[in-house]
């Protein structure tokens, strides 16, 4: 039987030009039905859309690092292509995906996978912080002085983040890493938690990135502190899959239970300044003379 399924990239079929045979890839392996994330790479893997476009991917050999697209033709004619059916979803009731196989002789495979709600998914969690310092002691805010920024950039899914980036209005340019030191590109920007410093935010690992931010007139005298709130992007990797990911900062929870807080800003982090009671903005000297008649 001919095959009629070949890798999109280069037309090449499996047990040909030094790709295996399709039942021999990942043949042996345990599969863990629980936690997906320690398997391998499947032999062959169907991925259906929000809309109900299906597309499938393959790998070569056991140890390919990534699956590649595929595609379905006519045997008898190789330049036409085929396409998979779309599948039509029902949101209120169950789905049933049909999938055909054909084989010549026995063939001994194992089949694993799993379904997903579409639901939204924790990827990563960034909680940020602020503190004043009173560089004088003087129990008030002046012009100059800092806030100390944190952000605590967690990794709570299962798949690898990078290009990670930090958008924080607030300072007036975006945090990232360089594609090569892996360190921040902004100066005064320190990271720590990158244990491997390879710049790609594993699972479950945790970064923290803390810049200082001056405060001003407007701050400490019309606003009597900042709130502020950022936002973080990334990239997610997922096997073949990149993933777009994006979350909104939230304050810790002692910055949260802050009196003075604003009840219309609860997911902003709120530093408040205390003012000196006097503010001398126009100074006018006089001097009084003494009259020598």
């Amino acid at each position: 039987m001919e095959q009629n399924i070949r890798f999109k990239s280069d037309g090449a079929k499996w047990q040909e030009s030094g790709v295996e045979s399709i039942w021999q890839i990942n043949s042996g392996v345990e599969i863990d039905s629980v936690d997906r994330s320690n398997n391998p790479l499947p032999a062959i893997r169907v991925e259906i859309d929000e809309h109900g476009n299906a597309k499938i991917y393959g790998k070569r050999t056991t140890n390919s690092s990534q699956l590649e697209e595929l595609e379905l033709f006519d045997p008898d004619n190789t330049d036409e292509i085929k396409y998979l059916n779309e599948v039509n979803w029902h949101e209120n009731q169950s789905n049933e995906i049909k999938v055909n196989q054909e084989v010549v002789g026995t063939t001994a495979m194992t089949v694993f996978g799993y379904g997903k709600d579409q639901k939204d998914c924790e990827t990563l969690s960034v909680e940020k912080d602020g503190v004043f310092e009173d560089d004088n002691d003087d129990g008030y805010a002046q012009v100059g002085e800092t806030i100390t920024y944190s952000f605590k950039v967690k990794n709570a899914g299962d798949m690898r983040i990078r290009d990670i980036e930090i958008i924080d209005p607030l300072f007036g340019f975006n945090i990232s890493l360089d594609e090569e030191t892996h360190e921040p590109n902004q100066e005064g920007v320190e990271l720590s938690g990158d244990d491997n410093e390879d710049g790609v935010l594993d699972k479950n690992e945790t970064w923290i990135f803390t810049v200082e931010y001056k405060v001003t007139k407007e701050d400490i005298y019309d606003n009597e502190g900042v709130y502020n709130r950022a936002k973080v992007n990334g990239v997610g990797q997922l096997t073949a899959t990149n993933i777009q990911v994006e979350e909104d900062s939230y304050p810790t929870e002692e910055n949260q239970e802050i009196e003075e807080r604003d009840p219309e800003f609860l997911n902003h982090t709120f530093v408040p300044l205390r003012r000196s009671k006097l503010m001398i903005t126009n100074p006018m000297i006089h001097q009084r003379m003494k009259n020598k008649d």
